[in-house]
């Protein structure tokens, strides 16, 4: 007795098989999604305080460039006005 065709030939996985798999890797997608999404929100965070902080130095920097422009003024008159 040797080994028959049928006992070489691999067993085909049966739909409810094929739906649990399926199941299966969905699962594993959409968990893959949720961290995607978390880090996804994560970046976006980060990218709004960048923001604020861009313009925040740009609000610091224009106060002081007026009040250089103020001081610099200021001498200025003294100067004329002393001679």
């Amino acid at each position: 007795m040797g080994i028959t065709r049928m006992a070489t030939r691999p067993r085909l996985a049966t739909t409810n098989e094929r739906v649990a798999i399926l199941e299966e890797k969905e699962t594993k997608t959409e968990e893959r999604l949720g961290s995607i999404e978390k880090k996804l929100d994560d970046v976006y965070t980060l990218l709004i305080q960048a923001k604020g902080v861009i313009w925040l130095g740009t609000k610091i920097a224009g106060a002081i460039t007026l009040a250089c422009v103020v001081i610099g003024a200021v001498v200025a008159v003294l100067k004329y006005l002393h001679g």
